[in-house]
């Protein structure tokens, strides 16, 4: 019925439902609704798109009721001058860029993301959200990267942030500005 009504409306091409967040879930929470209840997903015949933690994801592999999701990788992109707008039209396609961000803003969210599209989805929202209906400039860019820079600085164990400190990683870096840890 509600792919009719879209349909006959014209207001959308497909159904699709977005469960957010599940990377965070227990791997018995994957195998409950994914493989062992997978056939209440497939009844709602649409278009699925969800996370799954690398773990869960090789735990599963083989199981019956699995063959019916289509796997995607999403990697994470090294953000160059040649890519910049590919990002910057993931945002478009959600906000008119043109009504809601200055062009170094949103030049200065998709750097910060580091190619994360998760991430820049994040930073574009919190912007958004922080900006309270007005234009996000670029200082607002930069308050906002701050902030969640914070947030997922404070999440990481003691061991973690040594590491990053030791920069071990730096040979695998894909942010452009490494100064900013």
């Amino acid at each position: 019925e509600v792919r009719d009504y879209c349909t006959d409306e014209d207001k959308g091409r497909d159904l699709l439902i977005i469960i957010d967040g599940t990377e965070k879930s227990t791997f018995e929470f994957y195998e409950d609704v994914f493989q062992k209840n997978g056939h209440i997903l497939r009844s709602l015949n649409t278009n699925l798109v969800t996370t799954l933690r690398l773990d869960a994801f090789y735990r599963l592999e083989g199981k019956p009721n699995l063959d019916f999701y289509q796997e995607v990788f999403v990697p994470m992109i090294t953000v160059t001058t040649d890519n910049r707008h590919i990002l910057e039209q993931i945002i478009s396609k959600r906000v008119d860029v043109d009504s809601f961000f200055d062009k170094l803003a949103l030049s200065y969210i998709v750097d910060m993301s580091g190619g994360s599209l998760r991430q820049l989805l994040r930073l574009a929202n919190q912007a958004l959200l922080f900006s309270r209906g007005n234009k996000v400039d670029l200082d607002r860019s930069k308050n906002v990267v701050s902030k969640e820079g914070e947030k997922l600085y404070h999440a990481l164990s003691p061991d973690q942030k040594d590491m990053l400190k030791s920069n071990i990683w730096i040979d695998n870096w894909s942010h452009p500005d490494a100064s900013v840890m």
